[in-house]
């Protein structure tokens, strides 16, 4: 129910921005059709979540039927070993046929507790996949998506052995500038201050999601080999910015880094 009105909320956000722009009927037509495709298919992720869901309850349930005769197990492996200290010497082949009991019922615990435990990685797969369509809930915004793209750059630098960028209060007003101007002229724009060399500039529209965005973004940046390496990866680079601007249902995006704040 919360994401079907998150849908709603998301389909009257886009019919309102639509309003402040002329367009004909057949324009709006189409916009009408595309938003039905994105609920649609926000509608089939949400049952296929649930049919997963509805499996977690059932794994769980198994998991815990086999905890329940995993102990059960254990308690007669117990006693049988009890039983047989208790027979002694006298018994000795009823204690060699009972410790190769043993051995099956140990076997079959081992074999149980791997299943259990695969069992709960699926659930808790399961439940992170919940919680994430869940967090989704909250919402897009310019500000969520610049923090998180900013933590995906430092994430990549990282991994290449470089240096997390510190937040670059300059940087951050001029790729603000920077957005706000392309928002406007509807083009990319460059700034050529040598005081603000590493520079990267991307447009993302009809994306349903932080991560689509987010990722979608770093993905059009590695494309471009060089950009990348000079810009995202650049060694020389100590403070960085992404600031994103929304403008109809296009979010125009820039990031800047530079060893200037």
């Amino acid at each position: 129910m919360k994401s079907v009105k998150l849908l709603v909320a998301i389909i009257s956000g886009v019919l309102i921005l639509g309003s402040a722009v002329s367009c004909n009927q057949s324009d709006l037509q189409v916009q009408v059709d595309i938003l039905m495709a994105d609920l649609s298919e926000a509608n089939d992720q949400l049952a296929a979540l649930q049919q997963r869901l509805f499996e977690a309850q059932i794994l769980e349930g198994q998991y815990d039927e086999l905890s329940t005769e995993y102990d059960n197990l254990k308690a007669q492996n117990d006693a049988n070993v009890d039983e047989i200290e208790s027979l002694g010497i006298t018994l000795g082949i009823t204690i060699d046929a009972l410790g190769d009991e043993v051995v099956v019922l140990t076997n079959t615990n081992d074999a149980q507790a791997v299943e259990i435990e695969t069992l709960q990685m699926e659930y808790d797969s399961l439940k992170a996949q919940y919680d994430l369509l869940i967090s989704l809930e909250a919402g897009i915004t310019v500000e969520n998506i610049a923090e998180a793209l900013f933590d995906l750059i430092n994430q990549e630098r990282i991994a290449h052995g470089l240096n997390a960028l510190d937040p670059g209060h300059n940087l951050e007003d001029w790729s603000l500038i920077n957005s706000q101007n392309m928002a406007f002229s509807k083009e990319y724009e460059y700034y050529t201050d040598s005081w603000v060399p590493f520079q990267r500039v991307f447009i993302a529209a009809g994306y349903s999601s932080l991560d689509r965005i987010v990722n979608a973004a770093m993905v059009i940046w590695q494309s471009h080999a060089l950009f990348y390496s000079e810009n995202i990866l650049n060694e020389d680079a100590v403070y960085g910015a992404v600031s994103v601007v929304e403008s109809g249902d296009i979010y125009y995006i820039t990031f800047m880094g530079s060893n200037f704040p």
